[in-house]
């Protein structure tokens, strides 16, 4: 009876110093940085990734609608949201002052910059005054980390997807901006 009682302790230590230990790391992480990171959390993005629109010394963060998302953490243990949202022109006709817009000359080239290389992109095009949800999808060229494409008033909805497992996220993502 005694051996157990003293085994018992011994093993409440040890997972009371495991503990602390993982705690410990956590809190140094915060004294260094100012956030929490435990130890199951973060090595690979949690959130999709930001699309930045740029026209010479003019950029935009895109505005990020519909989305699905999974990561696995460093210990193996996947993480899959669903995100919808209402279509790009909606959003664009019903929060026009949060929507964003690049103010650009007609026929200008903008490059698209992901914060991660994607796998696959399709770009559509909705002309200033369009009322239908289909739009024809058009093609851009360049490299896949700063495509460029000639743009027209009216707005563009990118969709990019991430299929990449050996990456530990996957995912696809519909952005928007307007263009005046």
């Amino acid at each position: 009876m005694k051996i157990r009682f003293w085994f018992m302790h011994l093993l409440l230590c040890i997972v009371l110093f495991s503990s602390c230990a993982v705690d410990g790391a956590a809190a140094e992480t915060f004294a260094e940085t100012g956030e929490f990171h435990s130890v199951t959390q973060d090595v690979f993005p949690k959130a999709p990734p930001t699309l930045t629109v740029v026209c010479g010394e003019e950029q935009i963060t895109a505005w990020r609608g519909t989305y699905s998302w999974e990561t696995v953490n460093a210990l193996g243990i996947g993480q899959a949201v669903q995100a919808d949202s209402m279509h790009p022109l909606d959003a664009a006709k019903d929060f026009p002052e949060e929507f964003p817009v690049l103010h650009v000359a007609e026929g200008e080239s903008v490059a698209l910059y992901f914060d991660a290389i994607y796998d696959s992109r399709t770009v559509r095009y909705y002309p200033d005054g369009w009322d239908s949800y289909d739009a024809a999808e058009i093609h851009t060229t360049g490299p896949r980390t700063s495509p460029k494409m000639q743009v027209k008033t009216g707005l563009y909805e990118i969709i990019a997807e991430w299929n990449d497992t050996t990456e530990n996220y996957s995912g696809t993502v519909h952005y928007a901006f307007r263009v005046e």
